[in-house]
């Protein structure tokens, strides 16, 4: 049985494995904490309070000083000894009751302090989960009752997903959407982290968040890429409607428009054949990218790792790859760039020539 079914958010925060993975010390805990969050998502608000709780928590390691254990066994050897070579006059007092102490092996000595510290340690996480409890309450009742349906994507993995009422969602790799099933025929929003392509039937407005813009539509098709500041809208059908930063732009099909230093920048005439959302059949196409972009695309799309000792290079790339074969997909790439690779399981080494 899966032990941590059974955790509340204090027994997560306590869990090595589980503060590894929100400190993002480890990249097997990190791998295993994505999955179970994914495979088990009733423990959604555990989780969450636990995240909290570890991120409001500092974790300091207390040297024990040297000599200290030698120490408390002197003063108690001093105080329970007697001294039977004195020669002093002996008077008669009262004879009290001898206070017999007990000495405990120092393994019990440790679990006895183990036990009082994981005792204070509780209590101080109970307080700041109350405080999580009310913090996540208040962001509860301001965003309604939140997301309940959540859904991610590893390197080189995509998904389909219908909605309620028949919209679609088609996943890119290493992305995450959250919706709320419960209150999706008059509240369709979706929360969107990464990139995906959507298929909207025509209802109640549709709304896609993102960290960097919000794109709203009633019925049409579109491509959302919203990752490390960068963010782009294409309109395939109907009509979009895409809003950051005061700023509104309505795209027809074949239409985009980019996030540029805070501005929108719209592109009035995208060809069908060179589109962002050609990503659904593999194929990713270029006009003058950086070649960091580039790079970044085909880590998720074929799940590995390139290493190059000039990321910050100004290449810009033109052109397209295409398809899951490594050696072929970079080829496409490094072949007009004029550089080298070297593959070597899912890491790959890039150099000039």
């Amino acid at each position: 049985m899966d032990k941590f079914l059974q955790y509340d958010h204090a027994d997560f925060a306590m869990e090595d494995s589980f503060i590894n993975w929100v400190k993002t010390r480890d990249e097997n805990d990190q791998q295993f904490w994505e999955q179970w969050t994914r495979e088990h998502p009733e423990k959604k608000s555990e989780i969450e309070k636990a995240i909290l709780l570890v991120q409001s928590l500092k974790f300091k390691e207390k040297a024990v000083p040297q000599g200290k254990e030698d120490s408390i066994w002197a003063n108690i050897v001093k105080e329970t000894s007697t001294d039977e070579s004195s020669t002093s006059p002996v008077k008669e007092t009262v004879k009290e009751p001898v206070k017999k102490i007990k000495l405990k092996p120092d393994f019990e000595q440790e679990r006895e302090q183990e036990r009082n510290t994981k005792g204070s340690f509780r209590i101080v996480l109970a307080a700041i989960a109350s405080l999580a409890a009310a913090l996540l309450f208040f962001f509860w009742i301001n965003q309604g009752s939140g997301f309940d349906s959540q859904h991610s994507t590893q390197l080189a993995e995509t998904i389909n997903l219908e909605l309620p009422g028949g919209s679609t969602i088609q996943l890119n790799a290493e992305s995450k959407v959250a919706y709320n099933k419960k209150t999706w025929e008059n509240n369709r929003v979706v929360e969107l982290e990464g990139e995906a392509f959507f298929d909207v039937k025509k209802g109640a407005k549709f709304t896609v968040e993102t960290k960097y813009g919000t794109v709203e539509v009633l019925g049409t098709s579109f491509n959302v890429f919203a990752r490390k500041d960068h963010f782009n809208v294409l309109c395939e059908t109907g009509r979009v409607a895409v809003i950051s930063d005061q700023e509104k732009t309505v795209l027809k099909p074949n239409q985009s428009v980019a996030l540029i230093e805070g501005k929108q920048l719209k592109n009035e005439n995208v060809l069908k054949d060179k589109n962002r959302a050609l990503w659904r059949s593999g194929v990713y196409h270029y006009d003058a990218a950086p070649i960091s972009k580039v790079i970044a695309d085909a880590e998720r799309h074929l799940g590995i790792e390139v290493k190059w000792d000039d990321q910050d290079s100004d290449l810009k790339f033109t052109g397209s790859f295409m398809g899951k074969d490594k050696e072929k997909v970079l080829t496409q790439i490094c072949y007009p760039l004029n550089l080298n690779f070297e593959i070597k399981g899912h890491r790959v080494l890039l150099r000039k020539k």
